[in-house]
C-alpha cells in the first residue's frame, strides 16, 4: 500500500533548536532555522525491493526558480504541479532541504 507524503516548500526548525546551545554569537539565518526545497527524489514501482528511482531539482537562474527531473541521461523541464501536486506526493521517497539565507 502506497503513503502519502506532503512535500512542504519551505521547512522551519527554529522550534527545535537549543538556542542556550547555538550561543549569542550565531547569526540570525542559524537561529530561525528555515529551509527550502531543492529536490525531492522519487521512487517509482511497486514494491521496495523493485522500481526506478528519478529526482527533481530546483535551479535558481536569474532570480527565478524552475523545476528539472533527471531520469538517467534524460532531463526533462517540470511544473511546480508536477512537483508538489497529488501525484508527486505518493511518490516521494527522500526530501532534501537547503539553507533559506
Amino acid at each position: 500500500q502506497k503513503g502519502r507524503v506532503e512535500v512542504p516548500r519551505t521547512l522551519g526548525l527554529g522550534a527545535y533548536l537549543d538556542m542556550d546551545a547555538i550561543g549569542q554569537e550565531a547569526d540570525v539565518n542559524a537561529k530561525k532555522a528555515q529551509y527550502q526545497l531543492r529536490s525531492v527524489v522519487h521512487h517509482l514501482g511497486t514494491h521496495a525491493s523493485c522500481g526506478h528511482y528519478v529526482t527533481d531539482v530546483a535551479v535558481d537562474v536569474d532570480g527565478k526558480r524552475t523545476w528539472t527531473r533527471f531520469n538517467d541521461a534524460m532531463a526533462t523541464v517540470r511544473s511546480e504541479e508536477d512537483v508538489f501536486g497529488e501525484k508527486a506526493q505518493e511518490s516521494a521517497y527522500m526530501l532534501l532541504y537547503e539553507p533559506i539565507v
